[in-house]
């Protein structure tokens, strides 16, 4: 528009094979102007998860037509806003910058807040980037990575136009260790935080019991000094039984009672809950000692045990209301909480919340039957008037 002013311009919406999905015209003035595509005519706001493209094209007044300029973005879909739809560490160590395609998840970031991304024990033994693609390998020419070559714990672009020549993050930033990282890809800022190794005859260590078939991963330990394993807010009701298993499926050792209280026997019978409460326990796997450490009291209702004393099902069939009939849930069995009759439509959200508020609150917004403290929404495309429990212990829940 520098030689004739702008009278026209044209937005055009295609996907990724460069169909088109939408197109808009309207009236552009001057030298620059600006154009847009509104979302509720377009169709935009329906669009799924995918790449996509824009082509812009402006007419001026003599009549004369620009090239068309081209665009691609990305819709996708993840739990906190961000930049970016993956976020992965590459370096020497990671197999040559990138690996084998089937080991690349074990260098992936996970988005744990706003732009927050983390990856947790990642061992760091000379130079290193964090890209948006997994391999440099397989990307395009346009894929964006980050390193800190003056290693000042802010990184640069590669797509910086003042960039260095080379931007990796060199060797000796840090001292070769295990690391937990942390990166903004709002500021480019990362953070790392030594891991210190702990010695441990298992790699891995669960409570296996009565209260859940003796299998399971829901009550996962954590090792929390040399060969000492922990387990937090374990709720046991009267009688039940437990043993400490290496393996969630009874295939790896499994350490139960013996002769001597509070130290186990390996292939030993079954340890007896000492009563209703919520305990602490630790597990030592060099010596096999353990204990069990009452945090707090069980509510009983009904002759029922649970961690709560109530509990709510809301949801936008009930306006999230804990007042509305269909909110209060019933204690059925131990931590077992039960709502019959909850009508569903395709595209309704629902929570389990406990004292009368929304905190706790419990959701399943990966839709796998099992419930977060503090999740989001559960949207799974129920239908129909159904019965619902939640058990608030394990955070397992039905819907049939």
């Amino acid at each position: 528009g520098v030689i004739s002013p702008l009278t026209q311009g044209t937005l055009t919406l295609l996907d990724r094979e460069f169909n088109i999905l939408a197109t808009t015209t309207d009236a552009m003035t001057g030298q620059a102007d600006t154009i847009s595509m509104d979302a509720a005519t377009s169709g935009i706001a329906a669009l799924d998860t995918g790449t996509y493209n824009l082509i812009a094209v402006t007419v001026d007044s003599e009549g004369n037509t620009s090239p068309p300029d081209t665009a691609s973005f990305e819709i996708f879909d993840l739990p906190f806003d961000a930049n970016y739809p993956t976020i992965y560490m590459l370096g020497e160590f990671t197999d040559g910058w990138g690996g084998p395609p089937e080991e690349r998840s074990k260098w992936e970031f996970e988005l744990i807040a706003a732009n927050t991304w983390f990856l947790d024990s990642t061992e760091i033994d000379g130079q290193w980037k964090i890209s948006v693609n997994s391999d440099f390998g397989d990307t395009d020419p346009n894929n964006e990575d980050w390193g800190d070559p003056d290693c000042t714990g802010s990184m640069i672009s590669n797509l910086d136009p003042d960039r260095p020549d080379n931007t990796n993050t060199p060797a000796d930033c840090v001292s070769p260790a295990v690391y937990n990282i942390t990166f903004n890809d709002e500021t480019f800022n990362y953070v790392l935080e030594e891991v210190i190794l702990l010695e441990s005859n298992v790699d891995d260590l669960f409570l296996l019991g009565s209260f859940n078939n003796f299998e399971g991963d829901a009550f996962t330990f954590r090792l929390i000094g040399d060969n000492t394993w922990e387990l937090t807010n374990m709720a046991l009701a009267p009688g039940e039984v437990f043993k400490f298993g290496a393996s969630p499926d009874l295939m790896g050792p499994l350490y139960g009672a013996s002769a001597v209280d509070t130290v186990a026997a390996l292939f030993g019978g079954n340890i007896v809950a000492p009563g209703a409460g919520v305990y602490t326990i630790t597990f030592n796997d060099a010596d096999l000692t353990y204990s069990l450490t009452k945090t707090g009291d069980l509510a009983l209702s009904g002759g029922f045990y649970a961690l709560n004393s109530d509990m709510f099902i809301v949801g936008t069939f009930n306006g999230f209301n804990i007042g509305d009939p269909t909110a209060t849930m019933t204690l059925v069995d131990d931590f077992t909480w039960e709502r019959q009759g909850v009508t569903f439509v395709d595209s309704d959200r629902f929570l389990f919340i406990a004292d009368g508020d929304f905190d706790p609150k419990w959701g399943d917004g990966g839709c796998d039957g099992v419930a977060e403290l503090g999740g989001n929404d559960t949207e799974c495309s129920f239908v129909g008037t159904l019965d619902v429990t939640f058990n608030d212990r394990d955070l397992k829940y039905t819907v049939e």
